[in-house]
């Protein structure tokens, strides 16, 4: 198991697995292919394929296993404060505009 600190970059074949834990947020990226992601604290496995991203919470423990021949993928720890920073900014560009009546 690798533990992250900074972004990592991982170029996978198919069937290869790499398990990795992260103390803060974790955005996981796929570039290009398609991997399986569980997490051990959930019971729920994912498809992520090409284009996809996935936020994983902190203290999380997780496995993927690539599908494709080829796969990338990003692993970009993310602070708590960019995170809470960034979620605001999307709360707040989803909010409906007000109408007077």
């Amino acid at each position: 198991m690798n533990h992250l600190s900074e972004p990592h970059h991982l170029h996978l074949q198919r069937n290869q697995v790499a398990s990795f834990a992260c103390d803060s947020t974790l955005m996981v990226r796929v570039k290009t292919g398609r991997v399986w992601l569980t997490a051990y604290d959930t019971k729920a496995d994912h498809w992520i394929a090409a284009g996809e991203s996935m936020v994983l919470p902190a203290s999380q423990h997780f496995v993927l296993q690539a599908e494709d021949r080829f796969t990338s993928v990003e692993l970009r720890p993310i602070e708590q404060s960019r995170a809470k920073t960034w979620l605001a900014m999307l709360l707040h560009f989803l909010r409906l505009p007000q109408t007077s009546a």
